[in-house]
């Protein structure tokens, strides 16, 4: 047969790995399952930040969101191209029951396979079976998801009750408390100076933005905070 393998990176809180593992071992997984099943690899398709569960409105409903990677295994697969799409775990390619209907379409369209690495046997949406064993992974993951948001909304809100701050690296221009770091606030009055006032950036020439002002201040020795603990 042949396969597709699709990586996805979800976004996650800074500092911390996706659960889906890194692109590389979720490439490696997916090869090791093709070569066990003397499958074909014919594209590897791999992309980062993009999560499954997200959704946008067409035509009056929602529909997945889905990165360009995955537009892409969806156009090869319509095209005739793969039989199976494969990957480190089937919630890399779905997180919610929506994301499963139109992976079923899709199915039914095509008849594509789905197989994961770390699943046993190879998910066939065209039959019953199949179809349950789906339905019940991505309510599972969805049920992931909706925990994870919860867990998220009540941290936010002990951090307000408490006066801690919500910012896991320090915003540029503030100390972690809240106070001025003066070095850096400076730098950041004086883009607003330059975006508001002088040219290029002032109000008769602008074809800046304020970020690009910034920029221009920046290059004065004032470091980022991006990534910085302090």
């Amino acid at each position: 047969m042949r396969a597709i393998i699709y990586a996805r990176l979800s976004p996650t809180p800074r500092g911390e790995e996706s659960k889906g593992g890194n692109l590389t071992q979720q490439v490696k997984l997916s090869q090791a399952l093709c070569d066990r099943n003397g499958w074909t690899v014919i594209e590897v398709i791999t992309e980062k930040d993009s999560s499954a569960s997200k959704f946008r409105t067409v035509e009056g409903r929602k529909v997945s969101a889905r990165g360009e990677g995955w537009r892409h295994v969806v156009e090869l697969v319509r095209a005739g191209k793969a039989d199976v799409v494969v990957a480190r775990h089937y919630d890399r390619l779905y997180r919610t029951t929506r994301d499963l209907v139109e992976l079923v379409d899709l199915a039914e369209e095509t008849g594509v396979h789905l197989a994961a690495a770390q699943a046993q046997g190879v998910l066939d949406l065209a039959t019953p079976s199949g179809r349950l064993a789906a339905r019940i992974g991505a309510a599972v993951a969805e049920n992931e998801t909706e925990m994870r948001v919860e867990r998220q909304v009540l941290g936010h809100q002990r951090r307000r009750e408490s006066g801690r701050p919500f910012w896991s690296t320090r915003p540029f221009g503030f100390e972690r408390d809240g106070t001025h770091r003066e070095e850096e606030a400076e730098a950041l009055r004086q883009a607003s100076e330059m975006f508001w006032l002088e040219s290029p950036c002032g109000p008769s020439q602008r074809t800046g933005t304020l970020a690009s002002c910034f920029r221009h201040t920046a290059r004065s020795g004032v470091a980022r905070t991006s990534g910085a603990s302090s």
